[in-house]
């Protein structure tokens, strides 16, 4: 039994085979173009089902066909609005634009935090669909009176495969328009957006198996017309899964272009002071509960770029640099500051900046920050009496052994890296062997593909002295508002002359 993974990430695109066994054999992959102005960040879906046919057809010269059993596709948090002929109406946005940043405080407004928090399980945030919608019906009048369905950007891979319009329970909790212990949509939050109707199809489980390949993408792609499709599910969603969340009492850290962390629950969540999202799980009647941060890895790219080195060579010498990284203080947020700390508006920010520093302790103190956001998600859990009794670190980031350090010495707690740290591909293959073998049992499959490689345990004297760092971190976090509001008031004026 195999399973081919289409896997579209913020920066690159992959196609993987990986076999009943969980190993991921071979794999293609290239780059993905998001196009950024601004607040907005968009991805082209031509070009993305483009880059996707490419891929499964450089795949299967490797691969043979008749080994690919069960096809399933994650994809970063997007949507897409479709017309009337069902085809998309504009380019999809995604999870890092922040055109609707007043809309969501908007909403706030209207119902109140506490009320959006209780229905749908997460805080309010410029990139989630209610308050795009609503931009779109103040800003964009004419792509808005064209929508007639909105569907996930994996969601578009999925109809250009099979022809069938689905979505699944990640993408419904993303859309801020449903109830998450339920399924139920909010009326009152669907008549907020300015649209008459829900606009997403109904949600069914990710391992769900939704259709075939149709005739049209067999041509495209080289796949062979048959062969069954599940529904899948976002990238970070999808991560967890495959870095063992299913495993009892284990947290998973995905640590990419953002951080991720979740742990699975069993029960509804209380005391977490609205930090925390809480997902459907895949699994009947859990809940997957943590957060999505801001840039965290993919703020290593600009670091690069504005100290003209390579980030490998960063990284290296950062390796120099002692615990704290000699007085100077990051604030990470290039796009604004999601879970744990809900503030979109607060960009990068940089304190104790002296001659004396330089790339090399801009890039330890950009890992100790990120960090820090880590140490609040875990301290937030604990209160609402979650169990956690280690965390599976995964993704790109985690082949960063300094900055698995820093974050077991951050947060005094071990990480456990896994052989495959690519999860959304692994955890896509999962629920794709899940979809087609009704007798897996989730928890047991998953322990048997997870393997553990290495370990980060913490130190406890740098443990506590991070402690101090960060009170401080949170501390200039909590104070800081007024002078970013009033940068960007600012900025927003029409400019003087050069």
């Amino acid at each position: 039994m195999g399973f081919l993974v289409i896997d579209l990430g913020t920066s690159n695109c992959r196609a993987v085979f990986i076999d009943e066994g969980g190993n991921c054999n071979k794999e293609e992959r290239a780059p993905v173009k998001v196009s950024i102005k601004g607040p907005y960040a968009e991805i082209d879906t031509d070009e993305a089902w483009k880059t996707v046919c490419v891929l499964v057809k450089r795949l299967l010269r490797n691969v043979p066909s008749k080994d690919i059993d069960v096809v399933g596709i994650g994809a970063l948090l997007g949507y897409v609005y479709l017309d009337s002929k069902d085809q998309p109406i504009k380019p999809a946005f995604i999870w890092m634009d922040t055109r609707a940043d007043r809309e969501a405080l908007e909403m706030t407004k209207f119902f109140s935090e506490d009320f959006i928090y209780a229905v749908t399980g997460r805080r309010i945030s410029p990139e989630l669909l209610a308050p795009q919608i609503r931009w779109s019906s103040k800003h964009d009048n004419g792509v808005f009176r064209k929508i007639r369905r909105i569907i996930g950007l994996k969601d578009e891979l999925i109809r250009r495969l099979t022809g069938e319009i689905v979505t699944d329970y990640s993408h419904m909790n993303y859309s801020m328009l449903c109830d998450y212990r339920n399924g139920k949509v909010d009326d009152a939050f669907v008549a907020w957006t300015g649209l008459k109707r829900y606009p997403l199809p109904n949600a069914v489980p990710a391992q769900t198996i939704i259709g075939e390949v149709n005739r049209s993408a067999s041509v495209l792609t080289g796949l062979p017309q048959g062969i069954p499709v599940i529904c899948g599910t976002s990238d970070g969603t999808a991560a967890m899964y495959g870095g063992g969340i299913l495993v009892p009492n284990t947290a998973v850290l995905v640590s990419g272009t953002t951080d991720v962390l979740m742990a699975l629950t069993a029960r509804p969540l209380s005391g977490c002071d609205s930090l925390l999202s809480i997902n459907t799980g895949m699994i009947v009647d859990t809940y997957a509960v943590g957060g999505a941060s801001g840039l965290a890895g993919g703020t290593l790219r600009p670091l690069s770029a504005l100290f003209g080195m390579e980030v490998s060579n960063l990284i290296e010498q950062a390796e120099k640099i002692p615990a704290g990284s000699e007085g100077l203080l990051l604030l990470p947020g290039f796009t604004g500051e999601r879970s744990p700390y809900w503030k979109s508006y607060l960009s990068g920010g940089v304190l104790g900046w002296t001659p004396t520093h330089g790339p090399a302790h801009f890039t330890r103190a950009l890992f100790e920050s990120c960090s820090y956001r880590i140490l609040r998600w875990l301290l937030t859990l604990r209160k609402t009496k979650i169990n956690i009794g280690k965390v599976n670190i995964v993704g790109g980031g985690s082949r960063i052994n300094l900055w698995n350090q820093i974050k077991a010495d951050v947060c005094g707690i071990s990480l456990t890296q896994p052989r495959e740290i690519e999860a959304t591909a692994l955890g896509i293959a999962l629920l794709c062997r899940l979809g087609v073998d009704k007798e897996a049992l989730p928890e047991k499959l998953s322990e048997s593909w997870i393997v553990p490689q290495c370990e980060f345990s913490p130190d406890e004297r740098r443990h506590a002295y991070y402690g101090e760092l960060f009170a401080l971190f949170e501390h200039c976090l909590e104070n800081v508002d007024e002078i970013y509001w009033d940068l960007e008031k600012i900025q927003l004026r029409e400019h003087p002359e050069q």
